[in-house]
């Protein structure tokens, strides 16, 4: 058997604020999602006659950073199109809002639905190349998203019972052209996603593909084990057990996939990105074949 979503009643709409772009105008219907820096919303845009998703920054966040998150996502993200990506459709900033317009997915976030279901080998395939397809069309653009995580990747229910999986939120995402590359992970930036960061990133290294390809291979290994593969009492202690490569072999987690499966997850998610698969697509290809 599939899968299968559990929603909670929706929310009742909780107001009507505007928020306006250079384009369109929304009007907020109900929050959805809350982040460190950022709330989503549900909203309804005029110009499109839908709703949308609107992602706003805090009000404490710093201005600037605020301002270049939006523009970097809106650059990085409008352009790409795929079934299993979320697009980004605009963005608005002010003196007194900075928000980025998505996509709006009427489904639930990976994080609880890991909880809700255990994947067969039948059901991770079908996610595994749903996400591999998405990763290896970003990087086709010459884009890294540098954020894959659970909570980052959503699931809806198409026609016929059948799941899709896109990957949202490119609020992270570098263009792999841009020779200029900010060094500010830092221990905010850790914040959220330390269970997800590639030990490159960690380092204030400059990042690749792989550093999208460990990310996802933790989420495969979330997915099959309900448990993340890098642990601790801390931030630091998740961290040092990434730039270690401490974890519990998938081999003994796991029983519902075969062998090869667990080897490629472990090659994802190698300490040394020299180790890891180069490309998304060359995984994809793996997957297929299995």
């Amino acid at each position: 058997m599939p899968p299968t979503l559990k929603f909670n009643a929706p929310k009742q709409e909780v107001n009507s604020q505007l928020f306006r772009s250079k384009n369109d105008l929304f009007k907020i219907i109900r929050p959805i999602g809350k982040g460190g820096s950022s709330t989503v919303y549900s909203a309804r845009s005029q110009k499109l006659e839908k709703n949308v998703a609107i992602k706003v920054f805090n009000p404490d966040t710093d201005d600037l950073k605020a301002r270049k998150a939006c523009v970097d996502e809106l650059l990085a993200s409008q352009n790409i199109q795929h079934p299993n990506i979320a697009r980004t459709l605009d963005a608005g900033f002010d003196y007194l809002n900075k928000f980025i317009v998505m996509e709006l997915i009427e489904g639930l976030e990976l994080e609880p639905f890991i909880e809700q279901n255990r994947f067969d080998e039948v059901n991770f395939l079908n996610f595994a190349i749903q996400t591999l397809e998405a990763l290896a069309h970003i990087h086709s653009q010459q884009i890294i998203h540098l954020d894959i995580k659970p909570i980052n990747i959503m699931v809806s229910q198409e026609s016929g019972n059948q799941l899709q999986y896109r990957i949202i939120d490119f609020g992270s995402a570098k263009v792999l052209s841009n020779q200029i590359y900010d060094h500010t992970v830092g221990t905010r930036g850790l914040a959220g996603s330390v269970h997800f960061m590639s030990p490159e990133l960690i380092n204030n290294e400059i990042p690749d593909e792989r550093a999208d390809i460990y990310a996802l291979g933790c989420t495969f290994y979330n997915v099959l084990t309900q448990k993340r593969p890098f642990e601790g009492e801390s931030a630091i202690q998740v961290i040092a057990a990434h730039i270690q490569g401490l974890h519990t072999p998938l081999k003994e987690l796991c029983n519902t996939v075969s062998p090869s499966i667990i080897a490629l997850v472990e090659k994802m998610i190698s300490c040394k990105r020299e180790d890891r698969p180069r490309s998304a697509e060359s995984i994809l290809q793996a997957i297929k074949i299995i």
